[in-house]
């Protein structure tokens, strides 16, 4: 047993870091597209109730996770006001995005929602530093104008589930922001410990005013979206550890994959076609930034 694990430690740091990334964001979307087909699975339970299951049970995770590991003492941080901040944002991001999947089919919920690349890709420059490249800017555009296609202004996509998908993505994006910040001094494990403590009191103090005492399987799925959401948020940070924010944000994408399927296959829903070529001009403009980052020097 040892020497298998030793096997795939070994395995994993022999990657580059681009194909660590790239496999730690595709389990990662996996498992919050996972997490978001048992919401929505969930029908008209408590969306509050949601968040906190989702926050607590994830936190039991992490917490098991870090104890196996001995890494406990990792949790100690200075940095208490910036982990409330990520907690609120991301706590706030997870209601408006949980609520919009009621109200849209999953793979529309989805595509609108990762609209966040192109807020983080403006916040990285503005708040972090990092580096203002034309390719990355000429991806903005082509990221917003397919988002403008996906809403359908003038057609039927335009509604109160477009808007909170929007709003949760912008609020996404600032908690990666924070992540990122964060990721400069705290451990995977931390960032995440702490995410989910704040989350679990910000929507614990509002549990009591909401509170259904769950089915057996409403139960069931309120323990998968925290197991999942868990497993997948430490993925998650420890890409976003490893690579700039702006460029392994649009691996992301995958998760409109996982989504489209899980819907077709759970609840045979099938995109609009603003949608399908909303999420087409994005995911094209995504990878020519790709190719483009590519060729930077290291």
């Amino acid at each position: 047993m040892m020497v298998g694990t030793l096997d795939l430690e070994s395995w994993w740091h022999d990657k580059s870091p681009h194909m660590q990334v790239f496999a730690l964001f595709t389990a990662s979307t996996c498992c919050f597209a996972s997490m978001l087909a048992c919401n929505k699975g969930l029908g008209d339970y408590p969306i509050v109730g949601t968040v906190f299951f989702r926050n607590f049970i994830a936190w039991l995770v992490v917490v098991a996770t870090l104890a196996g590991t001995a890494k406990m003492g990792e949790l100690r941080t200075k940095r208490v006001f910036d982990h409330f901040l990520r907690g609120l944002l991301g706590a706030s991001s997870m209601w408006c995005i949980f609520a919009a999947y009621h109200y849209l089919p999953m793979a529309e919920a989805s595509a609108i929602g990762h609209s966040q690349p192109i807020f983080l890709a403006v916040l990285s420059v503005l708040l972090l530093g990092e580096r203002s490249l034309r390719h990355r800017w000429y991806g903005v555009g082509a990221g917003f104008l397919g988002v403008l296609i996906m809403l359908d202004p003038h057609g039927a996509g335009l509604g109160v589930g477009s808007g909170l998908a929007l709003v949760g993505a912008l609020l996404s994006a600032g908690a990666m922001i924070m992540v990122r910040r964060l990721g400069r001094t705290e451990s995977s494990g931390t960032v995440v410990f702490y995410f989910m403590a704040w989350g679990s009191v910000v929507s614990g103090l509002l549990l009591p005013f909401y509170w259904r005492t769950p089915t057996a399987t409403e139960a069931l799925l309120l323990t998968g979206t925290g197991v999942l959401g868990g497993v997948g948020q430490l993925l998650m940070v420890q890409g976003y550890r490893i690579g700039e924010a702006s460029l392994v944000a649009s691996l992301n994408y995958l998760q409109l994959l996982w989504s489209a399927l899980f819907g077709f296959f759970i609840w045979s829903e099938i995109p609009r076609m603003p949608v399908i070529v909303g999420v087409a001009i994005i995911l094209a403009s995504q990878v020519l930034m790709i190719r483009a980052e590519s060729r930077l020097p290291t």
